[in-house]
């Protein structure tokens, strides 16, 4: 690896490596496994990407042992690591992508059952600089089967930044990712410490112990994603946050949104009261309760519900309300106790006539009162100045068209038309490494390619 140049490609044989400590210092260079999950890391195995457009792929991280280390340190720039499989690892991290880097990505990946006995130290580690925004990417990756105690526990799959990072721009994407089953590691499956993050059309299945959660920093948004049988989005501190096209659906053991009052710690200085939150165009379909943050000194300020669909059978739909919260033509429907004051200009209490789709969650059928009935009296939702975040609502949930104007929109998630859906709630087996099932073990035969005189370029037939 140290005489590897731009171009070259690393092949290593299928097999068992223990106690490797591996560091890729050059650039433009591929490192890969014979066949992809045929090269399994254990022991006290430490893995760094210190150059920059460097790609790793296809091994395993499994019952790697290093207490306080982290099994793989991204340093440099635009360096992409997929097809990498991330289990029971005894470490302070599985990945940490380093402050100052920039424009990494993780995609493909399973990170699946990190340690109760590593509490205090999440499994992805985004460090956000005070000077270079990271536009760091995590996609279509599997997060799966946390243990632990529940709550605070420190365990969350992904943190972008820290308390003192608050007001760093990040700048990350979350996207198309999979949780299943890791509220008991912590109760925040993705916690957000920075400002201009974008988390969009994950999917939360069977996750009801953990929320999706907004602790410190700004100008964060929320859109796209599906939580079905799972806590939703807690918003604890920041302003000018934005939540849109969600679908919250089936029994949680957290609540479906919960506003917090939060007072501001001076002696820390981290974090501050909520502000600006911006609740626009989601489903609620029997979800789990919506709390307002009404009890306490610091109840959020200047909240909008807008153009929002909630339908609940029994029980309440809001609790905590207090009165800074402004709803503008929202749709509510079944036998829960709203919660909250309402008038017309609030509430319509109709039947929105949700059907169950081919996708398994609820939208709207061809004669519900939501289409083309969304109101305009809501403020525009902000514009992420480091990534697009569809601010104009130009896109519904399942990444449908949307019409331009605020009142020709659909109330609700999901806009009602025959365009062709290219998101929906995902399957396990639509994230995550595509190995997983059969991990083949034979080595593929390589050949070496002679480049030059002074190496060789492999390549894998």
């Amino acid at each position: 690896m140290g005489k590897a140049v731009s171009g070259d490609i690393i092949i290593m044989v299928n097999g068992t490596y223990k106690d490797a400590d591996i560091s890729i210092k050059n650039s433009g260079i591929t490192v890969k496994a014979a066949t992809e999950g045929g090269a399994i890391f254990n022991g006290a195995t430490m893995f760094k990407v210190l150059g920059s457009n460097d790609t790793i792929r296809g091994f395993q991280f499994k019952n790697i042992d290093i207490a306080k280390g982290e099994v793989c340190e991204i340093a440099g720039n635009f360096n992409l690591l997929t097809q990498c499989n991330f289990f029971n690892c005894t470490s302070k991290h599985y990945i940490h992508t380093d402050g100052g880097s920039h424009d990494n990505e993780k995609s493909y990946c399973n990170i699946e059952a990190k340690p109760p006995i590593m509490n205090g130290n999440c499994a992805i580690q985004i460090t956000p600089s005070p000077t270079v925004v990271s536009n760091t990417m995590i996609r279509f990756c599997t997060f799966l089967n946390f243990g632990g105690e529940g709550g605070d526990f420190g365990n969350e799959p992904i943190r972008i930044g820290l308390g003192v990072e608050q007001n760093n721009t990040s700048g990350c994407i979350v996207e198309y990712c999979y949780f299943e089953n890791v509220g008991l590691g912590d109760s925040e499956s993705i916690s957000l410490k920075s400002t201009f993050n974008v988390i969009r059309y994950n999917t939360c299945n069977n996750n009801p112990r953990a929320q999706f959660v907004f602790r410190t920093g700004n100008k964060n948004s929320a859109y796209g994603n599906f939580f079905i049988n799972s806590g939703g989005i807690r918003i604890k501190e920041g302003g000018n946050h934005m939540i849109y096209n969600n679908y919250f659906g089936g029994e949680a053991q957290f609540q479906s949104l919960q506003l917090m009052n939060f007072k501001l710690n001076k002696k820390a200085k981290v974090g501050e009261p909520l502000s600006n939150i911006f609740v626009f165009h989601n489903t609620f379909y029997n979800p789990g309760q919506i709390k307002l943050g009404g009890a306490g000194d610091n109840p959020p300020q200047n909240v909008q519900f807008a153009n929002n669909i909630f339908y609940k059978n029994s029980g309440t739909v809001f609790s905590d309300p207090n009165n800074n919260i402004i709803f503008t033509n929202n749709l509510y429907f079944g036998g829960a106790i709203l919660g909250v004051p309402s008038d017309k200009k609030e509430f319509f209490n109709i039947d929105p006539l949700l059907v169950k789709n081919s996708f398994g969650y609820y939208s709207l059928s061809a004669k519900s009162p939501a289409i083309n009935n969304a109101g305009a009296n809501y403020p525009d939702i902000l514009k992420n100045a480091v990534v697009d975040n569809d601010a104009d609502l130009q896109l519904d949930i399942e990444g449908k068209p949307r019409p331009k104007e605020k009142t020709e929109k659909d109330i609700g998630c999901d806009e009602f038309t025959t365009a062709k859906s290219v998101n929906n709630p995902l399957k396990k087996s639509e994230a995550g490494p595509s190995y997983l099932v059969n991990v083949v073990s034979s080595p593929n035969t390589i050949i070496p390619v002679t480049t030059s005189k002074k190496h060789s370029r492999y390549r894998n037939i």
